[in-house]
């Protein structure tokens, strides 16, 4: 997924996504897996798999960010 991104997009830009767009990309992933469309259209890959990445992307910003930090 992050290496088809690399087609599209500049190197890195997944590091700017700001947390609500990192969210609709999931859940509009999980939507169409759970409709029954398991492969995206415009890539090929599973929209799960799709998913996954972007809870990655995520869990990446967010841990950059210092959030997880226990207060």
């Amino acid at each position: 997924i992050m290496t088809d991104g690399l087609e599209k997009h500049e190197r890195n830009s997944w590091m700017k996504y700001s947390t609500w767009y990192s969210i609709r990309h999931i859940f509009i992933h999980l939507f169409w897996w759970a409709v029954g469309v398991k492969i995206d259209k415009d890539s090929g890959d599973t929209h799960l798999s799709h998913a996954m990445c972007g809870l990655c992307i995520l869990c990446d910003n967010d841990l950059r960010s210092g959030s997880q930090e226990v207060t």
